[in-house]
């Protein structure tokens, strides 16, 4: 199963965050890719997910669509 992220939501905990797209790529350590398939509404693994939220300091639930 893959799910799909909100890219507002996305957006809004980086800000709350003060991250840049690079640093979340680091502390995620995800690549550049996995941005672009988010933001195109595209699903990734839960795994991946899963790494964004916690670079986040959140729960999946709050950045999944």
């Amino acid at each position: 199963m893959l799910l799909t992220i909100n890219p507002t939501a996305l957006a809004l905990l980086m800000a709350s965050k003060a991250l840049t797209q690079r640093e979340l790529l680091e502390q995620a350590h995800i690549s550049q890719a996995v941005i672009k398939r988010i933001q195109s509404g595209k699903p990734i693994k839960p795994v991946t997910v899963g790494r964004i939220a916690s670079a986040l300091d959140c729960t999946p639930a709050e950045i999944v669509a």
